[in-house]
C-alpha cells in the first residue's frame, strides 16, 4: 500500500469535510493533546466539529516505516496556520491508531 497516497486522500477528504470517506477502523484510537478518543463514532463527531474551520491542509513532510506513516502538516483556517505532526498506524487499509501532536494551548 502506498501510505503517502493514503494520507493524501485522508487529508483531502478531511479538508472537504467528507468525514465518511476517512478510512478508519471502527475501534480507532486517537490520541492528542486534548485527550484520547476511542472508536470511529466519537472521532467522527469530533471531526464534524473541527473540519468546517479548515480551509486547507498542506503536507510538508512524511516518513514511513512498515505500516506506519508520520506526516508533518500545516492546517490553514481563518484563525491562522497551525503546525502539527500526525502518526498513523494503517492495517488492512484502515487507520487503527492516530497520534496527533500540536500546540493545544489555545483550546484550554
Amino acid at each position: 500500500m502506498d501510505l503517502f497516497a493514503f494520507i493524501t486522500d485522508f487529508y483531502a477528504a478531511y479538508q472537504r469535510g467528507d468525514i465518511a470517506a476517512l478510512r478508519l477502523a471502527p475501534d480507532l484510537v486517537h490520541q492528542s493533546p486534548i485527550g484520547t478518543v476511542e472508536g470511529r463514532d466519537q472521532f467522527d463527531q469530533n471531526c464534524a466539529h473541527f473540519a468546517p474551520f479548515i480551509e486547507r491542509i498542506e503536507i510538508k513532510n512524511h516518513l514511513t516505516q512498515g505500516h506506519q506513516i508520520c506526516a508533518e502538516v500545516v492546517t490553514v483556517s481563518a484563525q491562522g496556520t497551525h503546525a502539527m505532526c500526525e502518526w498513523f498506524t494503517v492495517e488492512q487499509g484502515l487507520v487503527t491508531k492516530l497520534v496527533s501532536y500540536f500546540d493545544a494551548s489555545h483550546m484550554r
